[in-house]
């Protein structure tokens, strides 16, 4: 799990464009843009990483995996919808920062819109095979923005 997560955009930008720098280093890349450099290199921006790695972290939680009471970190939802998956987590309500974009809140609206197949995988393996760029990119919706690495439609990580 990671111990801090950027959430302003000068902070993210700032992280991104270290990974930015470094792509532009390898000489088989040079003149590629960005995007196109990530794509030969078959990597994400850290945006979507970081959002695959707590989406991974959180399947360990709720699935048991961890050494961690799921209990303790999320609220499950008693309400059965018709909708989604029957393992929904409830998003608290938190009024300061380091609590609005803390782990256990972070990952609770991407985990909620997650298909049925993918929270039921059996496996962190399955799990991670459900989590390709498109399922990312749409989980992120409105904050694509700030991953400019346009994969195609078959790219799976």
């Amino acid at each position: 799990m990671q111990a801090w997560c950027p959430f302003l955009v000068k902070d993210i930008s700032m992280i991104e464009n270290v990974q930015r720098r470094f792509t532009r280093m390898i000489p088989e890349l040079h003149g590629y843009s960005y995007s196109d450099r990530l794509k030969k290199m078959g990597l994400m921006s850290l945006t979507m990483r970081r959002l695959r790695a707590d989406l991974i972290q959180c399947f360990k939680i709720v699935k048991g995996l961890e050494d961690i009471d799921p209990h303790s970190m999320f609220s499950m939802r008693r309400r059965r919808d018709t909708r989604g998956h029957n393992l929904k987590l409830n998003k608290e309500y938190s009024r300061l920062n380091i609590r609005k974009y803390s782990f256990t809140q972070r990952v609770v609206d991407y985990w909620n819109k997650l298909s049925n197949a993918a929270v039921n995988c059996k496996t962190v393996n399955a799990f991670k095979g459900k989590l390709t760029y498109n399922v990312l990119k749409k989980l992120m919706g409105d904050h694509t923005s700030l991953l400019r690495t346009p994969f195609p439609a078959s790219h799976s990580f």
